[in-house]
């Protein structure tokens, strides 16, 4: 397989195995759906551990929702009013969204997603579900006291790789929520398309999801129903807010997990034979691939295209908001 002359992920990345090179062994749903989708966009973004220069503006839009909503539960969890909370969000987004290298403001290029899109929907979305009408999920608290916002989870798999290492699923929960007498994970998802009935069936069946139903029950012993998933609708003038409940059930979540058991037996075979094959079905999905101009050059070529077009991701950055 193609190489580039930078150190691979695998090699220093405590999520990968140490008895068979290249294969993981903690495995989030933003590993698991590509290599799903297909093993070779995997091993480019996730083995190799590469992204194009130009980052996704829909992931950094995505993430700084998600951040700022993060941020915004905790100051009132703190014991902030909603008014100091939403202020402190909105200079922490201004500062977020300040390019320091070019010394001006962030510019994504797309006409919707922009720095003031991203403030002015944090504070219109904020305002919806907290001032306009009190919102009626209730932040649940784990047995330790701890409010259940942005929990880091680690749960096995029951996969074990021919070298008898566990394959351990990890993640991250915005948060757990209890609405009339039910636990639900509660999520955010922007899109640039209408919200609707439309929107919300997408996500069942969905990896990602699925996952989290699964880990809630698992690691924080929280018998959810589903989702509760905050829809939001970003267009150039405006932002368009919306909720809806993705339901899961036991039968579902089970045989997701036996399905993941024959997904980490592939991805432990592609990494014995040191190959990832091309699926291109899906070469175009989701607006195409990032790597859709390497896998249509010649073999020869593509260790340099790698090179020139892209860089080994920032550490750190969480891709569960796509």
């Amino acid at each position: 397989m193609e190489m580039i002359q930078t150190q691979p992920a695998f090699l220093s990345d405590p999520r990968f195995s140490k008895a068979i090179p290249g294969l993981q062994v903690q495995v989030n749903s933003s590993s698991l759906g590509p290599f799903k989708a297909c093993p070779r966009q995997y091993y480019y973004s996730v083995v190799l551990g590469l992204e194009p220069f130009n980052r996704s503006v829909h992931l950094t839009f995505g993430t700084l929702i998600h951040q700022g909503s993060e941020r915004y539960d905790l100051n009132v969890l703190a014991g902030m009013e909603h008014e100091a909370a939403l202020l402190d969000v909105v200079e922490w987004a201004l500062r977020a969204t300040w390019d320091s290298k070019l010394h001006r403001p962030w510019t994504s290029g797309d006409n919707a997603k922009t720095r003031e899109g991203a403030v002015r929907t944090l504070v219109w979305y904020l305002d919806k579900w907290n001032l306009e009408s009190p919102d009626p999920c209730r932040t649940v608290r784990l047995a330790s006291g701890k409010p259940a916002v942005e929990l880091d989870f680690a749960i096995d798999s029951g996969y074990r790789t021919r070298a008898n290492e566990s394959v351990i699923f990890i993640g991250k929960l915005d948060k757990i929520v209890e609405l009339g007498g039910k636990f639900f994970v509660k999520d955010i998802k922007t899109t640039g398309h209408a919200l609707g009935i439309d929107f919300y069936k997408k996500f069942s069946p969905d990896n990602q999801f699925s996952l989290y139903s699964i880990a809630a029950k698992t690691a924080f012993d929280f018998p959810v129903e589903g989702l509760i998933v905050d829809g939001i609708e970003v267009k150039v003038t405006f932002s368009r807010f919306d909720r809806g409940l993705v339901p899961r059930t036991e039968e579902g979540l089970d045989e997701w997990l036996r399905d993941s058991h024959y997904w980490l037996g592939q991805m432990e075979a592609c990494a014995i034979a040191a190959h990832w094959p091309q699926n291109d079905k899906s070469c175009g999905l989701y607006g195409g691939c990032d790597f859709r101009e390497v896998c249509a050059a010649k073999p020869g070529v593509r260790a340099g295209l790698l090179q020139r077009g892209f860089r080994v991701k920032t550490p750190g950055v969480s891709e569960d908001w796509l």
